[in-house]
């Protein structure tokens, strides 16, 4: 009875009202029927690489918490025929089809065209939104290119604010949104009381492992058949985070049975590889004020820092970002202050030097790391050396600059006698060099880093305890534990004992 019901349950056509429109359900979990929904990010942009797709991270999340089924995210171009057909097939196949982009005043936005053809509806200028539009711009000729965002298919239903703010445009069961990032994350939200399905809900935990997917694969499959139908598992390997390398996820309806999985997985795995591993920004910068372990140090530092935003203004303040674990440490230290000093109003300037002989890996991490952090100004300047980016090039991005921060600790050759504020040598123009972590040593620097749970360069964790340029940094020999095949094994770079041999490795030319 059971599998007629399953295959019953899963075939038939439940409708349901939107707009004056059927839609169809076919998901099932456990004995639970799920809406389901298609999301069509739309734009050459994207598919060219030029811009980031931002809209999908933002909304995935938030359908899952309304009970939403999402079993495809596709990304097309501006193209009428192509965004048409996998329109038609969406909408017919699921009970929701939601679009980004496509939406605008140029001849390739092309989303309510395609639309129009998808559903045999002419394209009509719609009084409603023409008037949202004249209340923004002003009054609109007739061949005013924003009216073009007016003109939709025919058969459209609109999702209007009670703010006024500009409607959500429908065509049966297809919600269409602007591409734009801004706009899209203020009307999102407002499809919540359309769609969602708060019975339907599924309730989830994470949990992180320091063990290879591959290693643990035997557990977790007895655990998937152990709560098959009743907990949904789910696991996904990190080669480059660095405090797990496996991702567990369980979803279900009942909390009970999500905790039962949990459980039964915890007692497959040894304790000391299961990681609490917690977001780097969730009390920033807090955070950072409250760290114990070396507090002196840290107050010593947060309070040079903000010397030289009292004295050079955060405009007139730079850090030299280059990827490596002592201004990964300074980066934190000088957003936190930035943070609790000016909150969003002020930017962070960061200058990244580059050059052809950069590992890819750092400058990933760098990418990475400056995303987590809000209002970056990256100033990457590309020079054969740091004397020529500075007095040459520097000026040219930015001449309000004055003082840079650096990661220079006392270990590094060169800075035994230096002090926290010193002018840059002729060479390399007239800047203020500021070093906020002078008095940290590898260790402390270590302790800050993995202790706050920071990001850092995945080389640290494959025998690299100094980088520099590709050519001229190898793996510290003292981090070496051994061979399996023709692969050598490297310790990460946190676990060296003797810390006078940081540099092995490093060319010092």
């Amino acid at each position: 009875i059971l599998l007629l019901n399953r295959k019953h349950m899963l075939s038939r056509k439940c409708s349901h009202i939107l707009f004056g429109k059927q839609y169809k359900q076919y998901i099932l979990f456990g004995v639970r029927q799920y809406k389901t929904c298609s999301v069509l990010i739309i734009g050459d942009e994207i598919l060219k690489g030029r811009v980031k797709d931002t809209n999908s991270q933002y909304m995935l999340p938030l359908l899952f918490k309304w009970g939403i089924s999402v079993s495809k995210c596709t990304v097309i171009g501006d193209n009428v025929d192509l965004i048409a057909n996998e329109v038609i097939t969406s909408s017919s196949a699921h009970d929701f089809v939601i679009t980004s982009g496509g939406i605008g005043p140029t001849d390739d936005d092309v989303t309510y065209e395609a639309l129009s053809k998808a559903f045999r509806s002419s394209l009509v200028r719609n009084s409603i939104i023409t008037d949202a539009l004249e209340k923004y711009f002003g009054k609109l000729d007739n061949d005013s290119p924003q009216l073009r965002l007016a003109m939709i298919p025919e058969i459209s239903s609109l999702l209007c604010a009670d703010d006024g703010s500009f409607p959500i445009v429908t065509v049966r069961n297809v919600f269409i949104f602007p591409g734009v990032p801004s706009i899209f994350r203020r009307s999102f939200p407002r499809l919540k009381s359309v769609i969602a399905d708060p019975g339907n809900r599924l309730e989830s935990l994470t949990m992180t492992i320091n063990e290879y997917e591959m290693d643990i694969a035997n557990e977790i499959n007895q655990v998937i058949s152990e709560f098959h139908g009743r907990v949904h598992i789910g696991s996904y390997p990190d080669f480059t985070n660095n405090y797990y390398k496996t991702l567990i996820t369980l979803d279900s309806q009942s909390w009970a049975d999500l905790r039962d999985a949990e459980n039964s997985l915890k007692s497959k795995m040894l304790p000391e590889k299961i990681i609490e591993f917690r977001d780097h920004l969730a009390d920033f910068p807090d955070s950072v004020y409250k760290f114990e372990g070396i507090e002196k140090k840290i107050d010593d530092a947060l309070e040079v820092i903000e010397e030289c935003l009292s004295r050079y203004s955060p405009e007139g303040t730079a850090i030299a970002f280059n990827g490596g674990k002592d201004c990964t440490a300074l980066m934190h230290l000088y957003a936190a202050v930035c943070a609790r000093k000016y909150g969003n109003s002020s930017r962070l300037n960061v200058i990244h030097i580059q050059h052809e002989d950069n590992f890819q890996e750092v400058t990933d991490f760098i990418e990475k790391c400056l995303e987590s952090y809000e209002n970056v100004n990256l100033i990457t300047i590309e020079a054969a050396n740091i004397a020529a980016a500075l007095k040459r090039e520097l000026p040219l991005k930015n001449d309000r600059i004055s003082a840079i921060l650096m990661g220079t600790r006392r270990a590094d050759p060169g800075s035994d006698s230096i002090s926290p504020f010193c002018e840059t040598q002729r060479e390399y123009g007239t800047y203020m060099r500021v070093n906020p972590i002078l008095s940290w040593t590898y260790a402390d620097v270590w302790t800050f880093i993995r202790g706050l749970q920071l990001p850092y360069c995945v080389l640290y964790d494959q025998g690299y305890s100094s980088l520099g340029c590709k050519t001229r940094s190898k793996r510290n020999p003292e981090l070496l534990v051994g061979t399996i095949g023709e692969r050598e094994i490297f310790k990460p770079a946190f676990e060296l004992k003797n810390t006078k041999s940081e540099r092995f490795g490093r060319d010092s030319r």
